[in-house]
C-alpha cells in the first residue's frame, strides 16, 4: 500500500508542477488547478469550485 499512496504523490507533486510551469488556472477564481481536478478543468476551463457554482441550479 505504501508504493501506491507514494506513486500518486508523486503524480500529484509532477502535476503540480507542470501546472505552475504552465499557468494552469481556474479563468474565473485565477487559482491554480489541482491534480484531483484536471478533468473538470479541462471540460470547463475551471476549477471544481467554479464549475460547480456556475452549473448549479438557483
Amino acid at each position: 500500500m505504501g508504493r501506491e499512496k507514494d506513486a500518486e504523490l508523486a503524480k500529484e507533486e509532477a502535476w503540480d508542477r507542470k501546472a505552475q510551469a504552465e499557468d494552469i488556472r481556474c479563468w474565473l477564481g485565477g487559482e491554480l488547478i489541482i491534480h484531483c481536478e484536471r478533468e473538470v478543468y479541462f471540460k470547463t476551463g475551471m476549477c471544481g469550485y467554479h464549475a460547480h457554482m456556475m452549473a448549479k441550479d438557483d
